[in-house]
């Protein structure tokens, strides 16, 4: 069970009663089960944040949900945005680590909404399989286009906000290089 939190720190959660309720859950999740689980964790959201993508097509196709919650204290590196993509595809751990870390890099820890950071963030990839094989690359590129969709939808609830900049920096030397003057 993977528990998150950017409410009260040293709160404790009622493990019994989560841990049941999530043994108990049956079926396919569903692109509504997506928008109630981000609904749920809102904290001072105006809107549940959701994004999905396939890799493949026809019975082959896995699939990528992700939910996020967050509108204040994010600075780049994260802070109180908590992000979560679910998948069906059969990936590596390993190979998965590197792929999210990658994709984290370039999506959520470029985001900026106010300069403020906190303690709590999460972003996490979780993969059960049941899809099958998938190309790495392919993937990837999925993951990307959901993280950042899910990328534009914080920014543009952020606290306070009332536009959207998207900065795309060209010609710089590296990833890192282009970061810094963004």
């Amino acid at each position: 069970v993977l528990v998150t939190s950017t409410g009260v720190i040293g709160r404790q959660y009622p493990m019994d009663r989560i841990r049941a309720h999530l043994g108990a859950l049956r079926g396919p999740f569903t692109e509504t089960d997506a928008v109630r689980v981000a609904t749920g964790m809102m904290t001072t959201d105006t809107f549940a944040k959701t994004a999905s993508a396939t890799v493949g097509d026809g019975p082959d196709a896995v699939r990528l949900v992700g939910v996020a919650k967050g509108v204040g204290m994010i600075e780049p590196d994260m802070a109180t945005m908590l992000t979560f993509v679910l998948t069906d595809a059969q990936i590596d751990r390993a190979d998965l680590d590197r792929i999210t870390r990658s994709v984290v890099a370039r999506t959520f820890n470029s985001l900026s909404v106010d300069t403020d950071t906190s303690t709590s963030d999460t972003a996490a990839v979780l993969a059960n399989g049941a899809g099958g094989p998938v190309d790495h690359d392919a993937f990837a590129t999925a993951l990307e286009s959901v993280c950042t969709d899910l990328v534009r939808q914080l920014a543009r609830d952020g606290e306070g906000a009332t536009k959207l900049l998207l900065v795309d920096v060209t010609g710089a030397r590296d990833d890192d290089q282009a970061r810094r003057v963004a």
